[in-house]
């Protein structure tokens, strides 16, 4: 896992420094450029308040009428790129199987835009990519993505990820009900710091 986690972080950097390079036109000025080189905002801090490892109580729907599974994992997240993204490594079991699971998540903060990113692998799942906003009053950031399910649906997935305090943040996941085109959570994770 480790080396996987290090080929991971070397690809993030890499990639980070080369879109650093060429959206800066080979040496031109470029304000929002700048703003991202030169600017570790209180959106980054905060992300890295999460440094450190976490255990998660994970509750999962697999229906809106049926009572969630439960599930444990361990959550460990680190900065990197000179502190502007968030990584971390995730493991745990499948609920409802036991089947051991690993995932990497990446989060950052685009400051010209002002939207929060994210990026998650895991076994058995192609991966999702989404952004989203902060939102001071409940502390949290909700955004947006797609994914398609095992039998080749696409999905609208919400994912709200709050920050109860300095040792509690709380993941839930809401799906789209694509019959009443209502909101259902399939996931929360409640992440309390490890002592």
């Amino acid at each position: 896992m480790k080396n996987i986690m290090l080929q991971i972080s070397k690809a993030a950097s890499a990639t980070f420094l080369i879109s650093l390079f060429t959206a800066s036109g080979f040496g031109q000025t470029n304000p929002g450029l700048d703003a991202i080189k030169n600017n570790v905002t209180g959106e980054h801090k905060l992300l890295a308040r999460s440094i450190g490892t976490w255990t998660g109580d994970a509750s999962v729907w697999y229906s809106a009428d049926k009572p969630p599974i439960s599930s444990a994992s361990m959550l460990k997240s680190y900065m990197d790129a000179n502190g502007r993204f968030q990584i971390s490594e995730i493991e745990g079991n499948v609920t409802g199987t036991g089947k051991p699971f690993t995932g990497v998540r990446l989060t950052g903060y685009d400051p010209v835009r002002k939207v929060f990113t994210k990026a998650m692998i895991q076994d058995g799942n192609p991966g999702v990519v989404m952004e989203g906003k902060w939102d001071e009053a409940t502390k949290s950031t909700t955004m947006y993505y797609k994914q398609f399910d095992n039998n080749g649906m696409e999905n609208s997935l919400k994912e709200v990820y709050t920050y109860v305090d300095e040792n509690t943040e709380i993941l839930e996941i809401y799906k789209t009900n694509t019959t009443n085109g209502k909101d259902f959570r399939v996931l929360k994770v409640v992440w309390k710091r490890k002592k």
